[in-house]
């Protein structure tokens, strides 16, 4: 039987140790040399602060508490944590017995972390329309299977991609795609537990609407997400936002755009992506 321990360093984090036989490791903990933890680096960083990973919620487990059965939506431009997020609350969920469907439209995660899922589904198609209409179909399959969380990263992007080559007419389907497709993870959640999409927001190309006039945003408040009306079926939608990026990490304020107990801009949590993975700090 193989287990994984960690020991405290000098700094007060811990060292990952190579995996040994059960003898040894038991040796270790008894001895206060070591404690036996899951092999997830936010494990790790929550034995250094002195709790144990059954004592901690799941990011999953928190959103719900938070939120209730409902669709959770997360946007923002490239490259703020949006896919190393949702991947992080999958993991979680994954390892705490959950049954997670995650359903990529990007292909941006890192090599090889797709495999740590056991039920992760790229989804391509020749054109946004097809790829929305699958994932639609996807999605209410999904209704009839037991799972607990379905992640969808992104929603938005492949239609926004899409946008320069598609007629008015195609973009006002896609719109309406959007909206089944929203109505489909509203559903399941309402049925089984979570559903959380990734989105874009309004990009200016994509500002000039099905009608022919740009969306009306004031002075100073944030772009809204991608997809028009429709996604107001969300129940919470969040807005990713650098704080700092570094070498070797990079922090994140997730801020409201749409709750209904909070008002626009409110810092909702924080999370930060490091060489030990991701961690999330709640604000409530």
């Amino acid at each position: 039987m193989k287990v994984r321990f960690i020991r405290p360093t000098k700094f007060g984090a811990t060292d990952t140790v190579s995996d040994e036989d059960e003898q040894f490791a038991t040796w270790l903990v008894e001895r206060g040399i070591a404690e036996y933890v899951k092999e997830t680096h936010q494990d790790l960083g929550k034995i250094a602060n002195g709790a144990s990973p059954s004592e901690q919620k799941t990011a999953f487990e928190k959103l719900v508490e938070l939120v209730g059965n409902h669709l959770i939506e997360i946007y923002s431009d490239t490259g703020n944590g949006k896919s190393r997020l949702v991947y992080h609350i999958a993991i979680e969920a994954q390892r705490s017995g959950k049954k997670v469907l995650y359903l990529d439209t990007e292909n941006s995660l890192p090599v090889g972390y797709e495999k740590q899922l056991k039920n992760y589904e790229l989804h391509t198609a020749k054109t946004a329309l097809n790829l929305l209409t699958q994932l639609i179909a996807r999605v209410r399959k999904a209704r009839d299977e037991d799972f607990n969380l379905i992640i969808v990263d992104s929603i938005g992007l492949p239609v926004l991609a899409a946008l320069p080559e598609m007629s008015m007419r195609e973009r006002g389907d896609a719109f309406q795609l959007m909206a089944s497709l929203r109505f489909q993870m509203m559903g399941f959640a309402f049925e089984h537990g979570l559903t959380i999409a990734t989105n874009q927001p309004v990009s200016e190309l994509a500002q000039i609407g099905i009608a022919g006039k740009e969306p009306k945003v004031a002075e100073g408040e944030p772009l809204p997400p991608f997809g028009g009306k429709s996604e107001f079926m969300a129940k919470l939608i969040l807005r990713s936002e650098a704080v700092k990026k570094t070498p070797n990490q990079s922090v994140f304020k997730l801020l409201v755009y749409k709750a209904r107990e909070h008002g626009q801009e409110y810092e909702f949590a924080r999370f930060s992506i490091g060489k030990e993975g991701v961690s999330i700090e709640w604000k409530e």
